[in-house]
């Protein structure tokens, strides 16, 4: 007997995830159509982290049985990064996860605020005192979860708002080395970018390429625009206008 792997192309991996979908809104279809003549039916997949999972799994099935008995509960448990990622192909109808994105079709709901914890020897100075800022923290080294993990890319957007540059051994030249070659082009191209970013965050995904549209069109009329082909054409470096409401 021969095993081989297969892997599915880009396009086999959208249609796949496609054809989940649509099965699975027959099934909501089905259990609609059911649910009006009789007591709930169907199947409810609920995504769960791994480090919740322990404590809410036995009750959630406790209270499924004894209030929705008609309905089949699937329960996933995995990494946050992963359970994100299952949302939105659509192969979950429910999870819980430590922070949300602006996803089409993706209704949320805040059931909880945490604070954040730091861990350290009982012999530092810093477990002495009941609470830190959360810029301090950054003053020693971090150990946080990889990627994807959700928490790990909330604590990173978090620092990337407030400027902070974690304590990791060479980043900070590094960083600012990036930083000036990304000052040297243009202020205008540079502020709309940042406004594009930040702001598509919380917007759907039609609604922030609708937004970035709106942005590039201001950039397409400010000097600029003209001046940083023309200076890479003329082998010279560019003089960026930092003015704007200038239009060429």
């Amino acid at each position: 007997m021969y095993v081989t792997h297969e892997t599915a192309t880009e396009q086999g991996q959208q249609l796949y995830d496609h054809a989940r979908r649509i099965l699975q809104e027959i099934d909501d279809a089905k259990g609609i159509l059911r649910s009006q003549t009789s007591d709930p039916t169907g199947r409810v997949s609920v995504g769960l982290p791994t480090s919740a999972c322990r404590g809410l799994s036995l009750p959630l099935f406790r209270v499924m049985a004894e209030r929705l008995p008609n309905i089949t509960l699937h329960l996933v448990e995995a990494m946050t990064g992963y359970l994100d990622e299952l949302i939105q192909a659509g192969r979950l109808d429910v999870a819980l996860l430590y922070d949300h994105k602006a996803f089409e079709h993706v209704a949320w709901t805040q059931m909880i605020t945490e604070d954040l914890m730091l861990f350290v020897s009982a012999k530092s100075p810093m477990a002495k005192r009941r609470s830190i800022s959360f810029r301090k923290v950054f003053d020693f080294p971090v150990v946080l979860p990889g990627r994807p993990n959700v928490l790990r890319i909330v604590i990173e957007q978090l620092a990337a708002r407030h400027d902070i540059v974690p304590n990791v051994k060479d980043l900070m030249p590094k960083a600012m080395e990036i930083a000036v070659d990304i000052a040297a082009n243009s202020p205008q191209a540079m502020a709309l970018s940042k406004e594009a970013i930040w702001t598509s965050l919380e917007m759907g995904y039609s609604q922030s390429l609708e937004y970035g549209w709106s942005l590039l069109r201001l950039q397409w009329s400010h000097p600029d625009f003209d001046e940083g082909p023309k200076a890479f054409a003329e082998k010279r470096a560019a003089q960026w206008n930092s003015n704007p409401n200038a239009r060429r």
